[in-house]
């Protein structure tokens, strides 16, 4: 299997507090998207606001 393929797919564990992951949970019911879905546009949207569209 290649490598880069293999990185790609590989997943870390994020622990949050009960709060944080039940707005987590309010979120993902309301836009239908899986919490790893959210997660992915959530933290895309804010690394853009951060450092600009064109990084």
């Amino acid at each position: 299997m290649d490598t880069e393929a293999q990185v790609a797919r590989q997943r870390k564990s994020l622990a949050v507090d009960q709060k944080t992951y039940d707005l987590l949970q309010e979120v993902c019911f309301e836009e239908r998207r899986t919490r790893i879905e959210q997660l992915k546009i959530l933290i895309e949207k804010e690394h853009n606001r951060i450092f600009g569209e064109s990084n």
